[in-house]
């Protein structure tokens, strides 16, 4: 491990050597007869019982040309350096909880998942240590944020690979906004004045997009910073007490359920993580909570995606951070994936 960080953070060099932590007779014996819970005894994790083979489960990436790069480098490039067969497998982002379920159940599935938010918390005692992983990682690189460190470490050990923090921002149509008022870097303050924007959007058939329905990462980082910015939250910081039923919480939906009327397409109640970007790209959306996605599609098809008028719909976007409410203004980073 120290050899890996002198030669500029070659951790696949690392894992070389060792390779892909090999597993002890005792785990070797818990992999093949004793299920999940001998593994977890073992403190091994399943695919090191393998040596030739790691079974990778991850979404389908919204940038499609990620997963592209994965399967045409990536993939090649852990076989040729680790001398192990990679098998990935990408899937609907919303199918990847039933399948950590069924494979902590059965004791069989995926080695390796990408999860996302505090999906490491809820799996918890049906994963292995990775902290020489991770440590080996963060010391390479910098170390990681504290939000990486909540959702992936128990506080003793590290319980998932910290892989990335995505920043969300509003999306939004630049002529549309500068229509009704917000030109040359204006844009709405406050909730309540971007609520009054999104009804004279909503007015000319432009509506505001956002998913309230049940999918992992949209609403969760909108609504979340919605609710923390009028001072409401779940749970009090010693993360058990139950702090949700509150005065604060009750006017941020009194509040939500007027602005949902009055500014969203009110589809959204239905909408998975890809709505609001078939929305936006189709030109039926002015502002939306999204990662980079929608703008790097449309700037990679300018002939595809374009404006009313006819120009590259790329160059009538412009982002802003999501507006203030009353106990001040927040964002929730992205998913926070890790492995």
């Amino acid at each position: 491990m120290h050899d890996s960080r002198q030669q500029g953070g070659k951790i696949v060099r690392r894992l070389d050597r060792r390779r892909l932590l090999k597993l002890s007779g005792a785990g070797a014996i818990a992999a093949s007869s004793g299920g999940i819970a001998a593994i977890l005894a073992s403190g091994r994790a399943p695919a090191y019982a393998q040596a030739t083979a790691l079974h990778w489960l991850r979404w389908s990436d919204f940038v499609p040309a990620s997963d592209q790069v994965l399967r045409a480098q990536i993939v090649p490039d852990c076989e040729k350096a680790l001398g192990i067969k990679l098998n990935l497998e990408s899937i609907n982002a919303n199918d990847i909880q039933a399948r950590i379920t069924s494979a902590v159940q059965s004791g069989s599935g995926a080695d390796i998942i990408l999860v996302v938010n505090n999906w490491p918390q809820l799996y918890a005692d049906s994963v292995v240590d990775v902290s020489e992983v991770a440590e080996a990682i963060g010391n390479a690189q910098g170390g990681y944020y504290e939000i990486s460190k909540d959702v992936a470490s128990d506080g003793k050990k590290w319980i998932g690979v910290p892989w990335s923090i995505g920043g969300g921002l509003l999306t939004n149509r630049k002529s549309w906004w500068d229509e009704i008022g917000y030109s040359e870097g204006k844009f709405p303050e406050t909730w309540e004045e971007y609520r009054a924007a999104g009804k004279k959007l909503k007015a000319q058939s432009r509506p505001m997009g956002q998913s309230l329905g049940h999918t992992f990462g949209d609403p969760v980082v909108f609504w979340y910073p919605f609710l923390w910015s009028w001072g409401g939250k779940e749970l009090e910081m010693n993360g058990k007490t139950v702090a949700l039923n509150s005065k604060e919480t009750v006017e941020s939906v009194k509040f939500a359920v007027g602005f949902w009327k009055d500014a969203y397409d009110e589809g959204g109640l239905a909408w998975d993580d890809s709505s609001n970007n078939r929305a936006f790209l189709s030109g039926t959306c002015s502002s939306t909570n999204n990662g980079a996605s929608i703008y790097l599609e449309a700037k990679k098809k300018p002939e595809t995606y374009l404006t009313e008028k006819g120009a590259p719909l790329w160059k009538d976007i412009f982002h802003t951070r999501l507006p203030k409410g009353p106990s001040g203004q927040f964002t929730s980073p992205s998913h926070s994936p890790t492995w």
